[in-house]
């Protein structure tokens, strides 16, 4: 299937092309084949001055400059590009020989800052020297994929951050491992797999090894794991949940939490309803789901911040795990005071919730064919209330926890990092199984 060029590539190469051609006394160039130092010429006259990321100007011709990278890599090494939710502009590229992203915007960003396009052949240079070395060591297929090409789908499921899993943590055990030096916690850790070895296939065990311990690994041994929260982000975000999760709920994706799960919480169970116009209940009558209808026309009971983490956490209700994480540009792993959800989910019954939609199917007063035991909006239902009772159980312990040392945290993961979690959780097993000390 031919990779897709996301539109706003293509529109802002062209307006590149177009911005370069109304410059006066200025050659012609081919931006595909043209050096680096030569389209810097053109680039410095259209910015008239040192690169400014706030100047909107300036923006576009970044975005012209990081689509021209993206497309002579598509060319050159049949990369393609990947939604992803870290990206400054919503994208990165992957290639289809080794497990290789790029981010050609912040990688041009930073040539403009530094007034310096040629870093851009050095970023070439490299991409093409690491897909070489896959082709001629046969390392090409993904150890982390099962596949020979890699694609954008895969990519996605792997690098982008488009799970939301709910947990509960320990704080001192937090507190703990971002403390400790990190040969400690690769020792734990390495115990802890070994220890899993019976429960987990050896494949799954050798790539959960390499990974976990693989990247503990490029971090100073003797410093602890907080003060190079900077350097592993990632690492250090894998490390608290191994090691300080309690519980947590099922993975879903972002989006379902936000446009299904949670707005079925802030409705509550309505017992009248707005009227609905012709265009609902044509609707109805033609077999559209009612919960879809009801979330998109039944207002919410309890109201929820304008904006905010998911729509319902507002910017004073969440904060970075640790202070040191202010230096991360993106924290995937985010506190979440569970004040504003306490008494919703203390109320929510799932049968209460089928009763509020019933009865909204009722009031529209038309006549809607039965709807069958396994369609879609049954399906989005019962999903959407098992991730609800899981939450509803973790702030449970929450108030019942006497330390207060149990805090609830939202984990942005990837679809790779969510179907791991089995696998996560009898290694965090083991890491807490007590320990037989000898002493003679």
């Amino acid at each position: 299937m031919p990779e897709v060029i996301p539109p706003e590539v293509e529109q802002s190469y062209a307006h590149l092309v177009a911005s370069l051609k109304e410059l006066k006394d200025f050659p012609a160039l081919d931006l595909m084949k043209a050096s680096w130092a030569e389209i810097e010429k053109g680039i410095i006259r259209l910015l008239g001055g040192a690169f400014k990321t706030d100047n909107p100007s300036h923006q576009g011709v970044a975005l012209g400059l990081c689509a021209t990278l993206g497309l002579r890599l598509a060319e050159e090494q049949k990369g393609f590009w990947v939604p992803n939710r870290e990206a400054p502009d919503g994208w990165v590229m992957g290639f289809p020989d080794a497990v290789m992203m790029l981010s050609p915007f912040a990688a041009t960003v930073e040539a403009l800052s530094r007034g310096n396009l040629s870093q851009l052949e050095d970023i070439t240079l490299n991409v093409r020297k690491v897909m070489a070395e896959a082709r001629f060591s046969g390392r090409t297929v993904s150890a982390l994929s099962g596949q020979t090409k890699l694609d954008s789908a895969t990519y996605q499921r792997l690098f982008d951050p488009g799970f939301i899993q709910f947990v509960t943590m320990d704080g001192k055990k937090l507190q703990d491992v971002w403390e400790s030096r990190v040969a400690k916690v690769a020792s734990e850790l390495r115990d802890a797999v070994s220890g899993a070895a019976k429960e987990l296939p050896q494949e799954v065990r050798q790539s959960f090894q390499s990974q976990l311990n693989g990247s503990l690994d490029r971090l100073s041994a003797d410093a602890t794991l907080i003060v190079q929260v900077d350097k592993a982000p990632r690492t250090i975000e894998a490390m608290s949940n191994v090691f300080a999760t309690l519980s947590g709920t099922g993975c879903a994706p972002e989006e379902f939490w936000a446009e299904i799960v949670l707005p079925l919480l802030f409705i509550g169970n309505p017992l009248t309803f707005p009227p609905l116009g012709k265009e609902e209940t044509d609707a109805l009558s033609k077999g559209v789901e009612p919960l879809l209808l009801f979330i998109d026309s039944v207002p919410y009971q309890t109201p929820a911040p304008d904006e905010g983490i998911l729509g319902v956490f507002a910017a004073s209700e969440i904060q970075v795990p640790h202070p040191s994480f202010s230096r991360v540009g993106v924290v995937r792993l985010i506190k979440v005071d569970s004040q504003r959800l306490a008494p919703l989910l203390e109320a929510f019954e799932i049968m209460e919730t089928r009763k509020a939609i019933a009865g909204f199917v009722e009031s529209a007063k038309v006549s809607v064919p039965p709807t069958p035991a396994e369609s879609e909006g049954n399906r989005l239902l019962e999903a959407a209330a098992v991730l609800l009772t899981d939450l509803k159980k973790l702030v449970a312990s929450i108030k019942a926890d006497p330390t207060g040392n149990t805090q609830l945290y939202l984990r942005r993961i990837t679809e790779g990092e969510a179907m791991s979690e089995p696998a996560m959780a009898l290694v965090r097993k083991n890491l807490n199984r007590p320990r037989i000390i000898l002493t003679g």
